[in-house]
């Protein structure tokens, strides 16, 4: 061997020697096994087994064979194979073998064990185990049976079956054996000795019981056994007996041939009939009946039938009644020497052939409910009764202890004793009750009226009151209110049926119309009337006259014995329930009102929170507001805290309902409140729009208007059950059956009719687009003078104020489903609506120049916002359109309105009718700036204050009413003064008005200013017309007739002329004038002759027929509660 190749081998052996080593320690590493699973569970019934697939992996590198050996440590744990041997490359081989868990030799219970596995791998020999759980569920098999005690009654000889139902309750079928644990010659059973129900199966499972010569009661006891479980049955059969009983017969039934009577100690029995008993036996009978028990225990095959020598009757006692509080209860017992001692009698009668004596004693039945205590007693305790005596037992039943007052339930025994026995019954008892009844009620409901649609709507915050509906004999809850006589402010019919002297409670419905009181009746009695009286805590609700509120009423009652019911649920719906009472003056639907009502409320619901800084926009002092329906009174219309609805306009069928009725004269009701309605200037008139001197009634109706509006968008937006408006669009106004819409509309100031007469005094209508204002005055192309008629300031103003209330999400609508947004067309919103009202407030503002200042003054560093109410103004007509071409003009001032010179028409009732009306007009003068009349200084009147006793006010309100000297006023209005102020007022000339003045809250006789005092003192330029000191009197002053002439003059008359003049009154003080009049000479005559009321006229009349010629004079006297007057 060369040098070379030995180097080589040795290198070779060398490194071998190197390899092998690391190359042993990476199998070592690399070899393993695994199982599907560490632990082996399952369930079997017993004797059944089940088998398990168990999966297997092993691996090793380099590949070798691995030999496997399964050990199981229980006798129930079965491999199917102990010995494996398998090749197991480095990737791993996987087999299953069966394991197989027997249950045959094991008892229900569970089992557990462990499979070791045992893993040789051949070429590095290394033994390595592997531990598996075993548990193994061996089922108990478990069944029921029922019943498991019966009990039957057999005749002697006799054949019944049974059955029993048997119910597997697991998942193992099972086989029931099923044998008696004993014999018995008189009873035989029969049935089917093997069961065998599979899992969850139910079985009838019937016995025939057959019975020879019975004569006591068996008992005996089926076993059902199945493996490893068993029930028993026990089975227990009565014979029927003989049995002897003796009773009253209570029930006679021939038809079906039986009777029952009733011992001594309260058992019943059904004795059947034999044919030679029927006819012979009546209820109230006494006999004695001895034979055998039939189908029952209480049935009696009779063998004998005999009457009873010794007979002893006691009728029933009656129920007594107490009412804890008052000796009122009138039932239930007699009342003996108070409230708290009742007796009742029972009837004894002896129906024998001998003497009997009977005792009473009484026991309590049961423990009373309560914490009351009762005792009774017998009057006599004993007696003693000849046959065929009847005598009478009084027992008292008196409560001893109640200290809470309250109710409770007693029962009981009474024993009556008698004697002697045999051959009598030993005792008798009788069944007493007594009651305490309860004071405690409960009365609720709600109450509702039916809508437009039948809908049940809810009247929320209605005032609803409960009458006791009788005097009470004693004490009443003190929560009670008390009055005597007639209930106010109601019509007479209400007090119908109620005591005079009338205890109630009252509340006011919660939102959804519920009402609940909860009181004491200590006369224990159930019998009330309920009321609900149209008003709330915020207005009222009257009718007619308006004198009195809107009711209706209903009476409840409960009888029930022994105790009237506690509680009762009554709810009032208006126009279904045909049991409530109106009053009796009153023939319109009550619906209507209850429509009124509701739209009133959802009015006050918008308003009634809200603020403007710490003051309330519906101050207290304008509460209750009057609302007053079906008026007497011509019109709809708001002043003073009352709404007047006439009755044309009152129904639900009314087209101005709710925007143009309740919503619209809310909203006069509002401004009212917010600062007051500011008076109409003198000679203007309501709804006479451009006409009017001034933008001021239209702005109030305007006010209305809008406000009505608003109302609709949050009552859509808060959803009501009064009207469905779901389909109402905003910014609509409804009224008088028609639609304007204010908000795309764009009524202007000057929306109005306008034409002309042509010389045959026939009418032509002119656009409004072809009239200019020429000179001054309003002429159309032709030239002809043009005349207005029907003008709707007031729907531009509403239109107006509409914009600056208005946004854009007032006008969203939903389209399949989808919702678009709505756009507002000027831009413009407040972004608090109460900022709107509050601004309003806060200003005073009276016109629509005032509104305009205060809107600039507000937004005044907003140029945008400046533009866009500027925008607005102008687009509905409130800027200086001097031609009347309704385009702003460079200089026409924005606020106020240019008014040409033209005649207004318009439609006024005909004093002397036929025609019932007639057409009228009045000559408008041009107006430059229409805003207000500029004020005259000297028209006022210098004012102090004093209180009572003299001492001064720094201020006050004082109160204006202006009066037609027909006595009418045509209007009044409020407004606050300061002591020592000069106060504006104002009479139109030749108006033939007079003003009464007066101190609010005071009685004082009032300050009388006629047109000729106030007309002269300013042609005189006086300072002021009067001073006057207006004082706080609490006590009202007598009427005093103040006459405006003390004489007349007729001048020179022919013999024969008759002429007439007028002497113009007003009372100066206070009540009402009642006056008459006469005359000093036959050739004067006055007519009327009497008058009552405050202001008016009479006319003189003088006939010169038979005077002879010069001087003729005489007097008017005018006499009665205002003083006595003449007049030369």
């Amino acid at each position: 061997m060369s040098p070379l190749i030995f180097i080589i081998l040795i290198l070779t052996f060398t490194l071998w020697g190197i390899w092998v080593p690391s190359s042993f320690s990476y199998n070592l590493r690399s070899q393993g096994f695994e199982t599907s699973s560490e632990n082996i569970e399952a369930t079997v019934c017993p004797g059944e087994e089940t088998n398990i697939t168990l999966t297997i992996t092993v691996w090793a590198d380099p590949s070798q064979t691995v030999n496997i050996t399964l050990i199981p440590d229980a006798d129930w744990i079965k491999p199917e194979q102990t010995e494996i041997e398998v090749y197991a490359p480095p990737e791993g081989y996987s087999f299953q073998t069966t394991i197989t868990l027997s249950g045959k030799d094991l008892s229900p219970g569970t089992y557990n064990g462990n499979l070791r596995i045992r893993y040789y791998f051949t070429a590095n020999e290394t033994v390595k185990e592997d531990v598996i759980s075993v548990t193994l569920n061996v089922i108990l098999p478990v069944f029921n049976i029922v019943p498991e005690n019966l009990t039957i009654i057999m005749k002697p000889t006799d054949t019944k079956a049974i059955d029993f139902i048997v119910r597997n309750t697991n998942g193992c079928g099972i086989v029931i054996t099923v044998s008696p644990l004993e014999q018995n010659e008189n009873v035989q059973l029969i049935f089917n000795p093997t069961i065998t129900l599979y899992p969850g199966e139910v079985k009838t499972f019937r016995v025939l019981v057959k019975t020879k010569e019975l004569k006591k009661t068996v008992t005996l006891h089926l076993k059902f056994v199945s493996s490893f479980y068993q029930r028993t049955v026990t089975l227990k059969i009565c014979p029927s007996i003989s049995i002897t009983v003796e009773g009253e017969v209570i029930e006679v039934n021939e038809e079906e041939g039986y009777i029952i009577i009733e011992t001594f100690d309260g058992e019943r029995f059904k004795v059947l009939l034999r044919d030679e008993d029927k006819g012979k036996y009546k209820k109230g009978d006494y006999i004695k009946v001895t034979g055998r028990t039939g189908e029952t225990e209480d049935e009696i095959i009779p063998e004998i039938i005999e009457e009873v020598t010794c007979g002893v009757t006691i009728s029933d006692p009656e129920e007594i009644v107490f009412c804890p509080t008052c000796s009122s209860i009138d039932y239930g017992g007699t009342y003996v020497g108070g409230k708290d001692k009742k007796k009742i009698v029972i009837t004894v009668k002896n129906s024998g052939d001998i003497d009997v004596t009977v005792s009473g004693t009484a026991k309590l039945k049961e423990e009373p409910i309560g914490s009351a205590k009762v005792e009774i007693t017998f009057d006599p305790e004993s007696l003693t009764l000849s046959p065929k005596e009847e005598k009478e037992i009084t027992i008292f039943a008196e409560v001893k202890e109640n200290p809470s007052k309250a109710n409770a339930y007693f029962t009981f025994n009474l024993i009556f004793s008698i004697s002697p026995s045999p051959p009598c019954i030993k005792e008798i008892v009788k069944e007493l009750k007594v009651t305490i009844c309860p004071d405690a009620r409960e009365i609720k409901g709600s109450v509702k009226f039916l809508n437009s649609k039948n809908k049940e709507c809810p009247l929320k915050g209605i005032r609803v009151l409960l009458f006791l509906n009788y005097e009470p004999k004693c004490s009443v809850d003190k929560k009670f209110k008390k009055i005597e006589g007639d209930f106010p402010d109601v019509h007479s019919s209400f007090n119908t049926g109620l005591p005079d002297k009338k205890y109630y409670l009252e509340t006011y419905t919660d939102k959804d119309g519920k009402f609940d009181f909860l009181f004491f009746d200590f006369d224990c009695k159930h019998d009330y009337i309920l009321a609900v009286i149209f008003e709330t805590k915020e207005f009222k609700v009257k009718y007619y006259d308006c004198k009195n509120l809107f009711f209706v009423k209903v009476h409840i009652k409960d009888d029930s014995k022994p105790c009237p019911k506690i509680t009762n649920n009554r709810d009032i719906i208006i126009g279904k329930d045909a049991d409530l009472t109106l009053p009796n003056d009153f023939t319109n639907d009550p619906k209507d009102l209850a429509q009124i009502f509701c739209h009133i409320d959802e009015a006050f619901s918008i308003f009634r929170d809200e603020t403007c800084g710490v003051e309330k926009m519906i101050k207290d002092s304008m509460l209750p507001l009057k609302v007053c329906a079906f008026s007497n009174t011509n019109g709809t219309w708001y002043w003073n805290k009352t709404i007047n609805i006439d009755k044309a306009d009152s129904p639900l069928t009314s087209n101005n309902r709710p925007m143009n009725r309740e919503w619209h004269e809310f909203g006069h009701f509002l401004h009212d409140s917010l600062y007051g309605i500011p008076p109409l200037a003198s000679g203007d008139r309501n709804h006479f729009g451009l006409s009017n001197s001034n933008s001021s009634d239209s702005f109030v109706e305007g006010f209305a208007e809008a406000t009505s509006l608003f109302i609709l968008r949050q009552i859509k937006l808060k959803g009501t059950c009064c009207l469905d408006v779901s389909a109402q669009r905003n910014g609509i106004y409804g009224w008088e059956g028609g639609m304007s819409d204010l908000e795309n509309g764009k009524f202007k100031s000057d929306t109005a009719s306008y034409g002309y007469f042509d010389s045959s005094g026939n009418f032509h209508r002119v656009n409004r687009s072809n009239i200019k204002c020429v000179g001054g005055e309003l002429k159309d192309a032709a030239g002809h003078k043009i005349i207005m008629f029907n003008s709707d300031e007031e729907l531009g103003v509403a239109g107006l104020l509409l914009d600056l209330l208005d946004g854009g999400s007032w006008y969203d609508e939903i389209k399949n489903n989808v919702l678009i947004h709505g756009r507002d067309d000027d831009g413009f919103s407040f972004s608090n609506w109460r900022d709107f009202f509050c601004l309003l407030k806060e200003k005073k503002v009276k016109n629509i120049k005032e509104l305009y200042d205060a809107l600039r003054e507000k937004f005044k560093d907003n140029e945008s916002a400046l533009e866009k109410i500027d925008k607005i103004f102008i687009e509905h007509g409130f800027f200086q359109d001097k031609d009347f071409d309704g385009v702003r003009d460079p200089g026409e001032k924005v606020g106020v309105t240019y008014r040409c010179k033209t005649k207004y028409y318009y439609i006024e009732k005909n004093p002397s009718p036929p025609p019932d009306y007639i057409w009228k007009y009045k000559t408008l003068p041009k107006i430059e700036e229409r805003e207000d009349f500029p004020l005259i200084p000297q028209a006022n009147i210098l004012v102090h204050l004093t209180d009572k006793n003299g001492n001064a006010l720094d201020s006050g309100i004082l109160v204006v009413e202006v009066l037609s000297f027909d006595g009418k006023v045509n209007f009044s209005y409020e407004r606050e003064v300061k002591d020592g102020e000069p106060f504006y007022i104002f009479i139109t000339p030749n108006g033939d008005e007079i003003l009464r003045i007066h101190m609010k809250g005071s009685k004082e006789k009032p300050l009388i200013v006629t047109e000729d005092e106030l007309w002269t003192s300013i042609m005189n330029n006086n300072e002021y017309v009067k001073e006057h000191t207006f004082k706080m009197i609490e006590e009202e002053s007598s009427p005093e007739i103040k006459l405006l002439v003390d004489s007349l003059d007729f001048g020179s008359m022919l013999e024969g002329e008759k002429k007439s003049q007028l002497i113009y009154f007003v009372n100066s003080g206070g009540g009402i004038l009642n006056i008459s009049f006469s005359t000093s000479q036959n050739w004067i005559k006055v007519e009327p002759q009497e008058f009552e009321g405050n202001a008016g006229f009479i006319k003189v009349t003088v006939d010169t027929k038979g005077l002879s010629g010069g001087m003729n004079r005489g007097k008017v006297i005018v006499s009665g509660n205002g003083g006595e007057r003449e007049v030369d």
